[in-house]
């Protein structure tokens, strides 16, 4: 889809009567997978680095250039927090005289600093998910016990009082809600 300038009309790419050459696109995190979106050969393109980026997210926005070393090319936009992140990752900071001769080294160091802490996210948000679903499968052994206890009495519910295990194994699947309110910042 495109956004015209005129009227604020959007209409399908195909229909844009817009050349390459004058068009901007703009990928969002979410958008960035699957997108193709053709470009000019000598097209320029961003990526935004956040705080939580992680390499996957960094590749899908760098490679929606397709021709990124064959004339298209790449700029790294980061704020100075994101820059403190890095350089804690990296544990050095780039040395901000840059002389024409040491120019495509601190490149290099630069980007090899940028993918050094873009991994780091990758491995810290892989942890966490892998924390979080270990954490899943321990309360699904307490709820698969209690589960095969309702199985074996729920004839029973509603005829006499249910046995304290069958309230016991009720009260796992409830997910208790805390609706108060703090009176304090």
């Amino acid at each position: 889809m495109v956004l015209l300038r005129e009227g604020m009309r959007v209409v399908p790419i195909t229909q844009c009567d817009i050349s390459l050459e004058r068009r901007f696109a703009f990928y969002d995190q979410v958008h960035t997978t699957g997108m193709d979106i053709h470009h000019t050969p000598n097209a320029c393109s961003v990526v935004t680095l956040g705080k939580d980026m992680t390499f996957r997210d960094y590749a899908q926005g760098a490679f929606r250039m397709r021709g990124i070393a064959r004339g298209q090319t790449l700029h790294l936009f980061a704020i100075p927090e994101v820059n403190a992140l890095i350089a804690k990752v990296a544990k050095s900071t780039v040395s901000p005289t840059v002389s024409a001769a040491n120019q495509r080294e601190v490149l290099a160091k630069v980007l090899r600093d940028v993918v050094g802490w873009l991994l780091v996210n990758s491995m810290r948000s892989e942890t966490l998910q892998f924390n979080m679903l270990c954490e899943q499968a321990i309360f699904n052994v307490f709820r698969k016990n209690a589960f095969g206890s309702l199985l074996a009495e729920y004839s029973n519910f509603g005829s006499y009082a249910p046995t304290q295990e069958a309230i016991i194994s009720l009260d796992m699947f409830r997910e208790r809600l805390d609706y108060s309110v703090e009176n304090a910042i």
